[in-house]
């Protein structure tokens, strides 16, 4: 019986958080790159309608400034340009790099060979990335 009543109060746990982080909106993520792990508050951006033209991978932005130390030169070899429109730019490119993997542990949630989208502005509200609502699936 304890351990029936342990596993039922983990998943409403789980459950609990994984609406609280829904609706608030912001998550704790970690990307993993070359093997290093970098913590980064992200917004999830229910307007983030970014897709990698030839994976159909959704795509996360997050700013260039924060992340940008992380990559290597030889990973311009993996940039991918993603067009884009947005309010008051009716059209651009945004430059994407797949990281090996992107977590967010409150979620218990890995997702492998993932697109980050430089973005050469600020995003604000103590974030530094915007997370596609797909990769919360």
């Amino acid at each position: 019986a304890a351990v029936t009543a342990l596993a039922v109060l983990f998943c409403a746990g789980h459950f609990c958080l994984y609406h609280l982080y829904r609706e608030k909106g912001i998550v704790a993520a970690v990307f993993v790159i070359h093997g290093q792990r970098v913590e980064v508050r992200a917004l999830v951006d229910t307007g983030n309608r970014l897709y990698e033209p030839i994976s159909q991978s959704p795509v996360m932005v997050v700013e260039q400034a924060f992340i940008k130390q992380y990559f290597k030169k030889e990973d311009m070899l993996k940039i991918r340009a993603v067009p884009y429109h947005s309010v008051g730019k009716r059209s651009g490119i945004l430059y994407a790099f797949p990281v090996e993997a992107m977590e967010i542990k409150a979620l218990n949630l890995r997702r492998e060979k993932v697109f980050v989208a430089f973005y050469d502005g600020t995003i604000g509200s103590g974030c530094h990335a915007l997370l596609h609502p797909d990769m919360l699936r």
